[in-house]
């Protein structure tokens, strides 16, 4: 149990390091002070405010998975992606259709070897198809 728990904490320090590097080197070129918050980026959540995991892919898009029904206006069910210049991916609906936000929750966002999406969390399907608690997507 406790190497699991070191293995999720280094996962989440790494994932954090390459979203704190790209946001310091751009704090020196637009003049602010690292560690100051980048109104810029606006998550602009619906009712059910919660964020339980977040993922950066290679190409730069942000996946966080959590218990919202809409991210900047945007109908989105507890997983959302942003695209690198912090807009949302509105392409990316894996659990549109799934019913109301209460019911399912994202707690959990990864990348496979391959590099497709896996999702752990409290749903029985994903946009319409069967899958209970941890489905893989397609990037």
């Amino acid at each position: 149990m406790r190497r699991h728990v070191m293995k999720t904490s280094f996962i989440f320090l790494v994932t954090l390091l390459f979203l704190v590097r790209p946001a310091t080197e751009a704090a020196l070129i637009d003049g602010s002070a690292p560690g100051q918050v980048d109104l810029s980026f606006d998550f602009d959540h619906g009712p059910f405010p919660n964020v339980f995991a977040l993922t950066l892919q290679p190409d730069g898009k942000l996946v966080i998975g959590g218990r919202f029904s809409s991210v900047q206006g945007k109908g989105r069910d507890d997983i959302a992606r942003f695209n690198a210049d912090g807009g949302v991916d509105r392409a990316f609906k894996p659990m549109s259709g799934t019913g109301p936000a209460e019911n399912y929750v994202v707690y959990a966002v990864a990348h496979g070897l391959d590099q497709r999406l896996l999702i752990g969390g409290r749903f029985s399907s994903v946009n319409g198809v069967p899958r209970s608690n941890l489905a893989r997507l397609h990037r």
